[in-house]
């Protein structure tokens, strides 16, 4: 049991929902909806309560359980990919592994999954390798030698691999030129793992 005054509710974000006279919540944008729930003291209980509920409201009036983009407006759940995740919220729409930003920067469709095996430059690497690689899909690459690389992967990885024994021999100096040798290793481990 509580104060016998009876509990009032507010919005502190009028713009983004407000409370209607029988006390339900009205979402009327995006944005965080903050609910202030109040109760006067009484002589029973001379202290006043008060608090304050904030959530996010995506306005697209899909309970968020469900929603496939909760953080999105997105009334039409549409996937296109089927992986579960709205495409209004979906970095890679069409799963073809390839980032939307980075196919829209390069002239891709980002809603069809096959320009990922086509060869924009015909180089004979894939768009979805270019991407991987780190590669130019509009610049034709060269692989001289084969190995199904492009010759500009080949060399950072050969540079960063010819820096190796220079660094491993610094490793067994001081403690000073040790971390320096680290941080040298790891940006050289990190450049063969990315490529």
């Amino acid at each position: 049991t509580g104060s016998s005054s009876a509990v009032t509710f507010s919005s502190d974000t009028p713009d983004i929902c407000r409370i209607s006279s029988d006390g339900d919540v009205e979402l009327l944008n995006r944005g965080n909806c903050s609910v202030r729930a109040a109760q006067a003291g009484d002589s029973t209980y001379l202290d006043a309560i008060e608090g304050t509920f904030t959530f996010f409201v995506d306005n697209d009036k899909i309970d968020d359980s469900v929603d496939n983009c909760p953080l999105e407006s997105n009334e039409d759940q549409g996937d296109l990919d089927g992986d579960g995740i709205g495409d209004a919220c979906d970095t890679d729409i069409d799963g073809d592994r390839i980032p939307d930003e980075y196919e829209n920067r390069n002239g891709m469709d980002p809603t069809n999954p096959f320009d990922r095996d086509a060869d924009f430059d015909g180089d004979g690497f894939s768009n979805l390798q270019e991407f991987e690689f780190g590669t130019n899909p509009r610049v034709a690459d060269t692989d001289f030698n084969n190995n199904g690389i492009p010759d500009i992967v080949d060399e950072k990885r050969a540079l960063a691999i010819k820096n190796l024994p220079t660094i491993l021999i610094t490793l067994l100096d001081s403690d000073e030129d040790r971390e320096r040798a680290i941080k040298s290793l790891r940006a050289i481990l990190i450049t063969l793992l990315d490529d």
